[in-house]
């Protein structure tokens, strides 16, 4: 590859995807093999002397790029590009020591089982996004039993949206998942005696959504698009250097990292089984904005083309998408 002037992008995530294996020898060699490499290509904030950039980091980016003056979405991706992109060897990249690597491995392991949870309910919703905020916010408070059967049926539909997510899961680990997800909600739940209004309100000020943005006519889709969103940029607001009030001016499409992933969301395939491998293919295809080619696997090529004939304008901000049946033929030609 480097010989054709092709080089390796490697980021947390690719990283994560590498070391969240349970054979110690073969982790400890991955390492050593990248910090044997004589050139790769990562990202990396401005300001920051050691680490490898994750999808954090892209969003910090183009924060500050847009805070700075860019005023599209084309322009944010090659201020970032020239921004965060670094080349080196692969220890300048992860550093010359093995041992810390073995150390983000034991927390890859622990956080494996979020991962799996966060793609197993990612299209689960509580709420009908197809409604306003006015239907749901004039509908009268629960009664305790109404709460409870609510809950019952929350929980019935999370475990089975979890179990059919992934077919190597165990009956345990699923429940596990819906009893987690299921606590959340409750250790969400207001007083007894809250409207659903206020319910609805206070959970949308807590995500970053000023009281003039939550209006009756808003469709809840869109109040948890934009919730979604300041609760990214919250976040960043640290690796920005900018204040939340600040970073909450910035209007979301123009970032294309959410530009990127709402068109996956919206125009991707509705898949049956959501391993959580699955969250760190969609980080990689938002790198798609800031490298030349990005590989994916045969899903997530297919969730591309949909965004490449349906959503043209956010596909002409990414490098080319493609596959390999094996990594021979990374070598072009």
């Amino acid at each position: 590859m480097l010989d054709q002037g092709q080089i390796p992008f490697f980021s947390w995530h690719h990283l994560e995807e590498l070391l969240c294996i349970g054979n110690d020898t073969n982790a400890r060699a991955r390492i050593a093999f990248i910090q044997s490499l004589p050139l790769i290509a990562w990202m990396r904030m401005p300001d920051e002397e050691n680490g490898i950039g994750a999808i954090i980091d892209i969003i910090a980016a183009e924060a500050m790029a847009l805070d700075q003056g860019c005023s599209s979405a084309a322009e944010v991706c090659t201020t970032v590009r020239g921004q965060l992109l670094h080349t080196g060897s692969g220890e300048d990249a992860i550093g010359p020591d093995a041992w810390v690597w073995e150390s983000a491995r034991a927390f890859f392991l622990q956080r494996r089982a979020h991962l799996g949870m966060v793609a197993a309910l990612s299209g689960f919703r509580v709420l009908d996004e197809r409604q306003t905020f006015g239907e749901l916010a004039n509908q009268p408070p629960r009664s305790r039993e109404d709460r409870t059967r609510v809950l019952a049926a929350i929980h019935a539909n999370a475990l089975r949206e979890v179990k059919a997510s992934d077919r190597n899961r165990s009956e345990d680990e699923a429940r596990a998942m819906a009893d987690a997800f299921v606590a959340r909600a409750v250790a969400m739940l207001p007083p007894e005696d809250m409207s659903s209004r206020d319910l609805m309100t206070r959970t949308y000020l807590g995500q970053g959504i000023d009281p003039d943005e939550i209006r009756d006519d808003c469709r809840i889709s869109d109040l948890s698009a934009l919730g979604t969103f300041r609760s990214q940029l919250a976040i960043v607001a640290e690796k920005t250097g900018l204040t939340f009030d600040r970073l909450k001016r910035l209007r979301m499409e123009l970032f294309p990292s959410w530009l990127i992933s709402d068109a996956v969301r919206q125009h991707g395939q509705k898949r049956k089984e959501r391993p959580g491998s699955d969250v760190h293919d969609h980080h990689l295809l938002v790198n798609a904005a800031y490298v030349d080619r990005v590989y994916v696997d045969k899903r997530t090529l297919e969730d591309f083309r949909q965004v490449r004939s349906k959503a043209p304008a956010v596909a002409a901000l990414m490098g080319e998408v493609t596959r390999a049946s094996h990594y021979g033929k990374l070598v072009v030609g």
